[in-house]
């Protein structure tokens, strides 16, 4: 069990494929940096349910809409989502995270 693992890096490593569901086991993640990369899909509502702090993903090929479940996160002080294919609009929920 890694419950106790805060952060995983794999920032700039050409990975591809989509963000694995499983993480959202590691209960203790703080930290989710995966920028400059090739993933693709829709965030897990596994890693959108976390209490993140930090949520890094740009610069990727994620797509679908932002979860909704991500947005009642109030320990979220970094979230990057830039340069992806995500479709709709920003909720105005986004304005209760307000340590971002």
């Amino acid at each position: 069990q890694m419950s106790s693992l805060n952060s995983i890096y794999f920032d700039g490593n050409n990975l591809e494929g989509t963000i694995p569901s499983e993480l959202g086991n590691i209960t203790g993640l703080k930290d989710f940096v995966a920028f400059d990369n090739s993933l693709s899909g829709t965030i897990p509502v596994e890693i959108a349910e976390l209490p993140l702090k930090r949520f890094w993903v740009t610069g990727n090929n994620l797509s679908g809409t932002f979860p909704k479940t991500m947005l009642k996160n109030k320990n979220m002080e970094k979230l990057y989502l830039d340069e992806n294919s995500f479709s709709g609009f920003i909720p105005t929920e986004i304005a209760g995270m307000t340590k971002l």
